[in-house]
């Protein structure tokens, strides 16, 4: 008699994973395949860590972009939170806008030009649904330092400014609000340099305004301060003019066809 034995087909590799359910079972599992969920929670995750992580950043391409966008920083890291600072420092060779696309928080800003000969504008814009730039620089008052950017050029920011400390406007160069900014309050201080206000929110609830025009202007022309139309400084806040500038002239000037109104103090300091 002949015996015919049968022999199962070898096993197949396959893949297993264990999960725990106490110290005592275990359960076997063939997983499913979940790479394709699994990259699109990395990527939101990614994008969540982006939004939320605090670092300083420099911008570090001659384009525009949206704020969030990590390889226009230097080493992909993008400028976000309390006390750290955005440089936009390199040198551009035509006016570049900056979208921020996303809220953010940021202690100081930073507008500056290499190469001043291919003057160039900076302008931070907001999106089609407007974020909120927040200035947040902990115990120290926020700052936006422009330094000069050649013939007719300056820094724009025309999103919603935010923070309960105010700003120290730095630097030789022009820095524009074109925005209104409802969520800015505390003390607007112009040490150096030319701030523009040019829409009746600029000044939010800014408490007091400080022009210390005796250094303020590149080249000794044009206000250190420089109010549009229908600017409204709110009761109780306070106007000061602090010093003269080498012509013997305060340089403050309202432009414009419209009525700003101060309703509080004016006072010079000379």
């Amino acid at each position: 008699m002949i015996r015919v034995r049968r022999i199962a087909p070898p096993l197949q590799p396959q893949s297993f994973f264990y999960i725990n359910m106490n110290p005592h079972i275990r359960s076997l599992f063939r997983p499913r395949c979940v790479v394709g969920p699994l990259l699109g929670l990395a990527a939101v995750l990614s994008a969540q860590q982006q939004a939320g992580a605090q670092a300083s950043g420099s911008w570090n391409v001659d384009a525009s972009a949206n704020w969030s966008v990590a390889g226009s920083w230097v080493g992909n890291t993008v400028a976000n939170g309390p006390e750290q600072s955005a440089s936009f420092v390199n040198d551009p060779t035509a006016d570049r806008t900056v979208t921020l696309d996303s809220a953010r928080s940021i202690g100081q800003v930073f507008f500056g030009d290499l190469t001043i000969t291919t003057a160039a504008s900076w302008i931070i814009a907001p999106a089609a649904t407007a974020q909120t730039l927040t200035l947040n620089n902990g115990a120290n008052q926020p700052v936006i330092t422009v330094d000069p950017l050649g013939t007719g050029k300056l820094a724009v920011i025309n999103t919603p400014v935010a923070g309960t400390a105010g700003l120290r406007k730095a630097g030789l160069g022009t820095l524009r609000l074109g925005g209104a900014n409802p969520g800015l309050s505390g003390p607007l201080d112009v040490e150096t340099g030319r701030l523009i206000l040019n829409n009746n929110g600029a000044l939010g609830g800014i408490t007091e305004v400080v022009a210390h025009v005796n250094t303020a202007v590149v080249g000794g022309t044009g206000p250190g301060l420089e109010i549009g139309s229908n600017i409204t400084l709110g009761s109780g806040a306070t106007l000061t003019l602090a010093g003269e500038d080498t012509s013997g002239d305060y340089r403050t000037s309202f432009v414009g066809n419209g009525n700003s109104v101060w309703e509080g103090a004016v006072r010079v300091a000379g």
